[in-house]
């Protein structure tokens, strides 16, 4: 069997795996809320890999930008390459631990994080584009709050192409009405969960909070598909990529996960709300300033 036939197989072995139970597609958004530049399809044959992975790029990238070299032995996670490669439809990644930085001009990336007191200035900057949320609420109810909201402008659409897509899966004895409902509560969820645990939310914390009860049933590569594309787009480098100094501050680029939300928005030609138009205006400005650490 060709190699590309293998892989190809592991991505549809794993979009079933992953939505076995709430536990899975938990499992798969920790990996996938590092992986905020990858495509659906790619953070899933990534999950499947490496699980464990935290910033992966191409040999060329770590070779030309990072000058950083593969380490001996290492294995590359193949991804799928529809337009690339005519002899193996396959490229490949490497993840940060598998590579090591040349002699003074090697570099590694530097993974942002945030910290709990970033919170209210980022639900600040966060509510001057999606509007006021509850103050008395936490921190959590509060992203959750703006994830709704997102999942709100997006489901509408996304569960009307569903219905061509459903067939084989759980989905497909359902009427329109319950497939929205599962779209826009599952949709939702997946939001508030990623941009939760990419902010350092522990396991634990979001257990209590966020369950996942429809998603057995979106058990087929195009339904998983349609809604984990809504969830994660290649437009993520909008994403809170690094930590720099400005003027004795740090300054936290929140090009924030909500973005991740769009994705289906472009690549349907649906009407952007006045939420995206918002955020598209804003994206390259949204920033959060915090006292350089002594």
């Amino acid at each position: 069997m060709r190699k590309y036939d293998v892989i190809s197989a592991l991505s549809e072995e794993t979009s079933k795996r992953v939505t076995r139970n709430e536990e899975s597609w938990k499992k798969y958004l920790n990996t996938a809320s590092r992986l905020y530049k990858y495509p659906f399809k790619d953070q899933l044959l990534i999950y499947a890999q490496r699980p464990d992975a935290t910033a992966c790029a191409s040999i060329e990238i770590w070779n030309e930008k990072m000058h950083c070299w593969v380490n001996k032995g290492a294995k590359g996670i193949a991804l799928l390459d529809e337009e690339g490669s005519p002899y193996t439809g396959l490229r490949y990644v490497f993840d940060i631990s598998d590579v090591h930085k040349a002699r003074r001009i090697g570099r590694f990336p530097q993974l942002w994080e945030m910290r709990e007191e970033h919170q209210e200035a980022v639900l600040n900057r966060l509510e001057g584009i999606y509007g006021d949320t509850n103050k008395e609420a936490g921190f959590v109810d509060r992203i959750r709050e703006i994830a709704s909201r997102i999942a709100q402008d997006c489901y509408g659409e996304l569960a009307s192409d569903m219905e061509y897509l459903k067939e084989g899966s759980f989905l497909e004895e359902l009427d329109e009405l319950n497939i929205a409902v599962r779209v826009r509560e599952t949709l939702a969820d997946s939001i508030a969960y990623t941009v939760l645990k990419r902010c350092g939310m522990e396991d634990a914390e979001l257990a209590e909070e966020i369950q996942f009860p429809y998603i057995h049933e979106f058990n087929t590569i195009e339904t998983l598909s349609h809604i984990g594309d809504s969830i994660y787009s290649r437009h993520t480098y909008w994403i809170p990529r690094s930590v720099c100094r400005i003027n004795g501050f740090s300054t936290f680029l929140l090009f924030f996960a909500f973005s991740t939300a769009f994705t289906t928005c472009f690549a349907s030609n649906v009407s952007l709300s006045t939420h995206e138009m918002i955020f598209l205006e804003y994206r390259s400005i949204i920033l959060v300033k915090y006292t350089k650490p002594s």
